[in-house]
């Protein structure tokens, strides 16, 4: 999943490079090659729809790494406390994760996963 991210972020590089050199070319009036005729509303259509899949991708690869961190730290010999726990669930909800971070009982560390997540 991560590398379909790097190449949808890679895609919508590309297409905005291709945009503003077809635009420089515009405006010197000279010819576009083949690949740089493409329409505003295609532009704006494809990108839109690559930044879409991107956000998804990327939203899965952070939630599978946060999992993986999750599962990670808890297996350890010393093991991992509870409120770290809870800050790096996906069942904790935002209001949740924001009383982890102002909660007077909550470690330094519990705070900061909560504040990563």
């Amino acid at each position: 999943m991560l590398a379909i991210s790097c190449v949808l972020l890679a895609a919508i590089i590309f297409i905005s490079q291709l945009t503003a050199q077809a635009g420089q070319q515009s405006a010197n009036r000279s010819a576009l090659a083949e690949i740089h005729k493409l329409g505003v509303s295609e532009t704006l259509t494809l990108v839109s729809l690559l930044q879409g899949l991107l956000a998804f991708s990327a939203t899965i690869v952070l939630t599978q790494a946060l999992h993986y961190l999750q599962w990670g730290l808890s297996l350890r010999a010393a093991g991992m406390p509870y409120l770290d726990f809870l800050a790096l669930s996906p069942m904790t909800l935002d209001w949740g994760s924001l009383l982890l971070i102002v909660s007077s009982v909550s470690s330094p560390s519990s705070r900061m996963w909560s504040i990563v997540r």
